[in-house]
């Protein structure tokens, strides 16, 4: 006869290959006021943020792309990242040359898509909204007399004004 022989191959898939994992973990504009950031067009500011390989493997270098409502504004050179490894970048706008008016801005990471990377949805930070509009002054003005109590002025008589005036709206222009 014959001798029968039965072999079982069982085949387990493990999906945590080792790869690398561009993440954007913070983006901010220079002035975080409460309420809404506002640039008169004559300043300048910096939209800083960091991109952190959260990864098993390195990430070579890559592109992050900054976007203003919604279009491609720049793009910024992002170092090799180790595992673990971040960066943190930032970028100078003049806000006149933006225009007036409401907008919107974020950035994305590894913007070319050369990374392969574990989870593209972690690679584009919150939109962060702000305006740009000539600056508006809130001046309150409080003047204090020296002189006659009775509030009666005679001629010649001499007086000293102090006049104060104090900008609320927190607008340096």
């Amino acid at each position: 006869g014959y001798v029968r022989n039965t072999v079982s191959i069982t085949a387990n898939y493990y999906n945590d290959i080792p790869i690398a994992d561009l993440t954007v973990v913070s983006a901010k504009l220079s002035r975080t006021d409460s309420g809404t950031v506002r640039f008169d067009p004559t300043e300048c500011f910096n939209y800083t943020f960091t991109v952190k390989n959260t990864g098993d493997l390195k990430a070579n270098g890559s592109k992050a792309f900054i976007y203003v409502d919604n279009r491609l504004y720049t793009e910024i050179a992002v170092n090799e990242l180790n595992a673990g490894e971040s960066q943190t970048l930032s970028y100078t706008f003049s806000a006149g040359a933006l225009g007036n008016g409401e907008h919107n801005i974020y950035v994305l990471a590894d913007g070319y898509n050369v990374i392969n990377d574990a989870d593209r949805s972690n690679n584009a930070s919150s939109k962060t909204q702000f305006i740009v509009e000539p600056a508006k002054s809130d001046l309150s003005a409080t003047f204090d007399m020296e002189g006659d109590e009775s509030g009666t002025l005679f001629a010649e008589q001499k007086i000293a004004v102090a006049i104060t005036v104090t900008n609320h709206s927190g607008n340096k222009n």
